[in-house]
């Protein structure tokens, strides 16, 4: 801060009054003086935000601020603008830098030094005479009706809730705030300022009134935050004294560590002291290892317990990892909270379920729907959405408390949030971070929504089953909701996504294919299917020349003109409107409408429409007498009517298009591509068939290196994925990887109970390797390299034995050709009128053979297969009734006319 500047804001926090343990004294000026600050936070632009930064290192708020609000309350006014203040320091950092955490280094320091001072504050306000004075001025204003407050009223509401979010959302201190769980951290003595000032009654008050639904999205936030790193299990268990599963659960914990750290001491005593005299114990000759000296061998200074641990790289500065292909970190961690804090949490989450949830989370989704939410509020929502809904499956699950977003509606929803930041991932790099963090929140929201789906089909009551069962069978049937989850492992990439999004999503795999199979086990389910319908045009070549037709439209105009004349002289009643505002055309858009429409009519012979058409249009469109003038006369219209149908304007002629419609004329195929909705049966094997990748075999290997570390539930999920691609799918050969088999064979070299399942799988896939290996040599070459779904089955089955099932043949077999022939004599003696090749298709037994494949094999048969009938050439019986057609016809008669009576 420069000289000037750093006196100029030290004279104005000195004008601002003092505090002597007691009771704060104010200068005359005060208020003007905590008025000149806002403005000065006001222009404190650019990266360093150096008078932020002085009023942090000055402490005005712990100093000055706090004590005056506490002690001048009842100043509305000054309660007012110190307030304002207030809330402008304690603005999130990540916020004072436009939710870009600077990659500068000075600016980066800065940020830091910001969020330390942020922590600074968020410790002054960890007591209840804090809070005390903006609970009151609150409760104050909440005693008002909505109609009886003034702007300024809803705005300090506004602002107080605003502090709440800001203290709340300040992140813990990773020097300050290192405590065990079970112990009161700085977020959970807040908490209790806020418990005992009776602040979090008057939140649950305005979460509960419809009234106060203008501070819904501030409430969401405010909730999220107060639950930010709490497991809602364990909150959802939380009782006045620990439980014995509890305490089992903690003593087991606790011995399991107290083993691993003598295990970790044994193995480094073994590594490093032998049975020789400590003496010789650091000097070793590697032999056949030539040193610098040609004649020499090389010496290696360093004791060692065996000669595989000896390396030369020890010293050697690793290949640094680019920024950008590094791992993503995940920074949020679950802790437990002292227990009073744990039973306050708890309470609050048994009223907010029971009162607020349900019309919060509506009231939250309209405004997501009519724009009305900010760019962060989709987090908070799905934040608040897997936590009370896991609050409430493990509390007393009742269906009714979370109805609003246990729907096909939100599956819907999660799957458009999850789209739409998967591709700002790809648009906007530099906030990546951001938009993973937001993505694994939908992800876990969308993993609680099947937790809940599973346990209403345990439920007793039939009717939660039953709803369960429709939720269930609309996610199965829509395409894109059954493949959400193929698609998100496919998009998978360690420097996009966290390891904890991988976790989960390896879980909420497991979930959502443990539902499908037991959708699908007692019934069959029809699904739908996007297939690409191809769509053959008749492209018929133009017989006629343009001057052709042009003297084809006059003919009809003179045949048809003694009729248009004849209505023109006529009354006319049709409502007509040329010009529809609702429509995006401009007024000559229109007006080349109106045109087109009136040729349309006047070809289809509809003259009433055509000339309702035309003096409507000129009523619209007088200008340029485009459609006449408003005193022409029957003469005039004529005419106007006549350029309009000789008129050239991209419209089809209406014998054309009749004749294009029917005729049999030689044409070109063209194949139109267009996707469409079918229907068929599901297959759950050919559904996890489509896991059967490199991609899934990897995901399942990198989380199995932290195995020892993992939940019993993600270790779950990792042996049931690999079991149901050896076992289920049959591929046991694609498990057969060189860093697979060394997490088994750490797995079964450190063997504990809890590991059961997943030592049983690696020695079901060592036999298997064992098995191959007896037969096919070349299988420890392949142990290097991922395998597909043709890798694997070849591996077992030899070489070039794979075939696709889509493009393997049919073959016919020999009572299938005697079935052939039968059919074709019997269609020779019965005479009947089908076509032949249709007839066989009908009455064949096996419905899977194709037209083609049908005439194909006639002819191998040497069976008369029926000629197609050439296109574009008349038959003597259609010949024969055209010319007895034009004998009876009027030579007055219209040509229109003539060719309506032949399609009749």
């Amino acid at each position: 801060v420069s000289g000037y500047l750093s006196a100029e804001l030290a004279a104005t926090c000195n004008a601002l009054g003092f505090y002597d343990g007691q009771k704060y004294h104010l200068e005359p000026h005060c208020k003007e003086t905590v008025r000149d600050l806002i403005r000065y936070l006001r222009r404190d632009e650019g990266g360093s935000h150096e008078i932020r930064r002085y009023l942090g290192n000055a402490k005005l708020l712990t100093t000055d601020l706090l004590p005056m609000v506490q002690c001048h309350h009842k100043d509305v006014q000054l309660f007012d603008i110190a307030l304002r203040l207030i809330v402008n320091l304690t603005n999130p950092a990540l916020l004072v830098y436009n939710e870009v955490i600077p990659t500068d280094k000075f600016e980066h320091n800065y940020y830091l030094e910001i969020t330390s001072h942020l922590q600074q504050y968020k410790e002054a306000f960890n007591d209840h005479r804090s809070w005390a004075p903006f609970t009151e001025r609150l409760s104050e204003l909440l005693g008002k009706n909505v109609d009886d407050r003034s702007e300024d009223d809803q705005r300090t509401v506004e602002r107080i809730l605003i502090l709440i979010r800001n203290i709340l959302h300040v992140p813990s201190s990773a020097d300050l705030d290192q405590r065990p769980d079970n112990d009161a951290s700085i977020h959970d003595q807040v908490l209790w300022g806020l418990h005992q000032s009776g602040m979090i009654d008057l939140l649950l008050y305005i979460s509960s009134s419809d009234q106060e639904s203008l501070f819904f999205m501030h409430l969401l936030e405010i909730i999220c935050l107060m639950l930010r790193e709490q497991p809602a299990d364990v909150l959802a268990k939380t009782a006045s004294q620990r439980s014995a599963e509890e305490k089992n659960k903690d003593d087991e914990e606790l011995l399991r560590i107290r083993q691993l750290e003598l295990q970790n001491k044994m193995k480094k005593n073994k590594k490093y002291f032998g049975t020789r005299h400590s003496n010789f114990g650091g000097t070793f000759v590697i032999k056949n290892m030539k040193s610098t000296s040609d004649n020499n061998d090389l010496i290696y200074h360093k004791p060692v317990h065996d000669s595989k641990y000896i390396s030369l790289d020890t010293e050697k500065k690793p290949v640094k990892l680019p920024k950008n292909r590094q791992p993503l970190k995940c920074e949020s961690a679950e802790r437990k909270s002292a227990l009073s804090v744990r039973l306050i949490l708890k309470q609050v989450c048994v009223e907010f379920l029971n009162a607020a949830y349900n019309p919060l989370m509506l009231h939250v989704r309209e405004c997501f729907h009519r724009g009305r939410a900010q760019e962060n509020d989709e987090s908070y929502y799905f934040s608040a959405m897997r936590f009370f809904m896991e609050f409430n499956r493990h509390y007393k699950f009742q269906v009714k408390y979370v109805s609003e977003t246990l729907s096909v509606q939100t599956f819907q929803f999660i799957q458009k949030y999850l789209e739409t930041w998967h591709d700002m991932m790809t648009t906007d790099k530099k906030k990546l971070p951001l938009w993973s963090y937001r993505s694994h929140l939908a992800l876990r929201a969308y993993k609680e929504l099947l937790h809940n789906l599973a346990v209403m089909d345990r439920n007793e009551d039939e009717s939660v089953r039953e709803s369960s069962k429709v939720i269930k069978s609309n996610i199965f049937y829509v395409l894109e909701y059954r493949e959400m989850l193929l698609t998100l492992v496919n998009l998978y990439k360690r420097e996009k996504y966290s390891k904890k999004y991988l976790v989960d999503l390896l879980e909420t795999l497991h979930i959502f294919i443990k539902l499908l199979c037991d959708y699908c086990k007692d019934k069959k389910m029809v699904i739908q299917k996007t297939a690409v319908r191809r769509k053959k045009k008749n492209k018929q070549k133009k017989s006629k020349s343009q001057a052709q037709d042009q003297a084809s439209a006059e003919t009809i105009w003179n045949l048809a003109c003694d009729e248009v004349a004849l209505t023109l002289t006529s009354n006319i009643e049709c409502d007509v409107v040329p010009f529809d505002a609702t429509l995006e055309l401009d007024m000559d858009q229109q007006k080349l409408e109106a045109i087109k429409k009136i040729q349309f009519h006047l070809k289809n012979g509809d003259n009433n429409q055509a000339v309702a058409m035309l003096r409507a249009s000129r009523e619209v469109w007088p200008e340029n007498d485009t459609f006449g003038t408003n005193s022409a006369d029957t003469a005039e219209e004529l005419e106007i009517l006549k350029d309009i149908f000789l008129a050239d304007l991209g419209n089809d002629n209406i014998a054309a298009a009749l004749t294009e419609e029917h005729a049999d004329g030689s044409d070109d195929e063209e194949e139109d591509h267009y996707p469409q909705i079918l229907e068929r049966n599901f297959e759950v094997i050919d559904f996890l068939k489509r896991f059967s990748s490199p991609k899934v075999v990897r995901i399942c290997n990198t989380l199995l290196s932290t195995y020892d570390t993992n939940s019993e539930t993600t270790n779950h999920c990792i042996v049931r994925m690999l079991h149901r691609i050896a076992w289920e799918c049959k591929l046991p050969a694609m498990l057969f990887q060189a860093s697979l088999f060394i997490k088994f064979r750490n797995i079964l070299s450190n063997y504990e109970p809890k590991h059961k399942e997943l030592a049983k799988l690696a020695v079901y896939i060592l036999r298997k390797f064992t098995e191959v290996a007896a037969t096919n040599k070349t299988v420890f070459v392949e142990l290097l390299f991922p395998k597909h779904v043709k890798d694997a089955c070849e591996i077992v089955d030899g070489y070039g034995s794979y075939q696709d099932s889509k493009n393997k043949r049919i073959a016919w077999e020999e009572h299938e050709e005697e079935e052939l022939r039968r059919l074709d004599e019997e269609y020779s003696r019965t005479n009947v009128k089908e076509n032949k090749v249709d007839w066989i298709l009908d009455n064949i037994i096996n419905k899977d053979r194709s037209r083609t494949g049908v005439i194909k094999k006639m002819k191998e048969l040497g069976l008369e297969v029926p000629q197609s009938k050439p296109k574009g050439l008349w038959e003597e019986a259609e010949e024969e009734e055209l010319k007895k057609l034009h004998e009876e016809a009027d030579k007055d008669l219209p040509d229109k006319l003539l060719v309506s009576w032949i399609h009749e």
